[in-house]
């Protein structure tokens, strides 16, 4: 591989490092903000964390219209992070805070499709190109562990402190204007319009309830935490227990759909609503860490589990296309996530954390039975 390019791929790497970590920073710390802002409904709390997504779901549409300036659009989107993260700490008003946070998320995604594009022009299709993905996919994950580690101890200090982490983002910011070349790598050439298959629809479905309720563990896991008096810190760490559970395992994601084939995706949901149940009944931080190591490992074999099957759907030109749908589909149900969550307590009459949790197992539990009907229907039908 030639010095330009793995100049580029560094670039690439200092960038992946940054997209999970913007959404993380504030997770640990939704319980103080929540003392901080005093009379604030808790749905407007988690919306702290979720506007981030709805930002990237936006912008991760836009960015398609920008691809052919890589280098501009990437850097663009690290100020943008940098900014709006770093401004959270001055904020002294909610709608202000959710305004920075917007911002964030903006940048988010603007720099989330670009690592995988360029790494996509960088590398050869086969084993070269997905150890690379893979890569980028690890080191995402790393940078989820250090923000929730790292905020949550920061924020046993003070909770403003927490937001310094996104000048992190200054690293990555030089790295692209310094390594990656002015005349980026140009953009394939547009392919007629093609419908979207049926089967592509199905797994934008299943990663948009994937995001409404794999989320929830984190939005309210701080909230609960919070309750039970266990400081920032500690529940940062148990909430970064997700983000290792996703980096140690989701390599296995091929062995896994390998051994169980059609009954992956229902065994998938099937130990998410398990561990739904789990984090209901847990009442210290083991446990709740404990949970969410389950809830990483399970979430991230699902989530690579739903890229891997919309790719086998696609071809070269249209992989692209494909994935950003089912993505930013997982990105939606991450935002709709509280209002999900809020609705549901209102309905069964019930809205704290415990009772949540309880019905996002269920949610899970069905999500499995009907996942296993379908697939089992499909099965006949190929058969007949």
């Amino acid at each position: 591989m030639a010095g330009q390019q793995k100049r580029c791929l560094w670039a690439v790497l200092s960038v992946s490092f940054l997209t999970i970590m913007g959404t993380q920073v504030a997770t640990p710390i939704l319980g103080e903000l929540g003392s901080y802002f005093e009379g604030a409904p808790e749905t407007q709390i988690k919306l702290i964390y979720t506007v981030v997504s709805l930002a990237s779901f936006f912008m991760s549409f836009i960015t398609g219209t920008l691809i052919r300036r890589k280098k501009e659009t990437t850097l663009v989107g690290i100020a943008c992070f940098v900014l709006g993260g770093v401004l959270c700490a001055f904020a002294d008003h909610l709608a202000l805070l959710i305004l920075f946070r917007f911002i964030t998320g903006v940048g988010i995604g603007l720099i989330s499709p670009l690592s995988n594009s360029l790494i996509s022009d960088l590398t050869e299709a086969g084993e070269q190109r997905s150890r690379y993905l893979s890569l980028a996919g690890m080191v995402a994950q790393m940078g989820s562990v250090l923000a929730t580690v790292l905020s949550g101890f920061l924020a046993s200090i003070h909770w403003r402190l927490a937001f310094s982490l996104y000048g992190i983002g200054i690293i990555g910011f030089f790295a692209v204007l310094f390594m990656v070349p002015k005349s980026a790598p140009a953009a394939k050439e547009r392919v007629p319009h093609e419908k979207i298959p049926g089967s592509i629809w199905l797994l934008s479905l299943l990663n948009l309830m994937f995001g409404m309720i794999f989320s929830s563990s984190f939005t309210n896991l701080s909230l609960r935490a919070a309750a039970l008096g266990i400081p920032s810190g500690q529940s940062g760490i148990a909430i970064s227990m997700a983000a290792l559970g996703a980096t140690l395992f989701s390599a296995f994601t091929p062995v896994f759909m390998k051994r169980l084939g059609r009954g992956a995706i229902p065994a998938l949901w099937g130990m998410i609503a398990l561990l739904f149940v789990g984090l209901a009944l847990a009442g210290d931080v083991y446990g709740m860490g404990a949970c969410m190591f389950g809830m990483g490992v399970f979430g991230g074999i699902f989530s690579v589990c739903i890229n891997m099957l919309a790719t086998r759907q696609a071809s070269e030109q249209t992989s692209a296309r494909y994935l950003s749908l089912v993505n930013a589909a997982s990105m939606l149900g991450e935002f709709l996530c509280p209002m999900l969550f809020s609705a549901l307590g209102q309905v069964m009459g019930s809205g704290d954390i415990v009772s949540g949790f309880f019905i996002n197992a269920a949610e899970a539990g069905i999500l499995a039975l009907l996942t296993a009907l379908y697939l089992a229907r499909k099965k006949r039908g190929a058969e007949e």
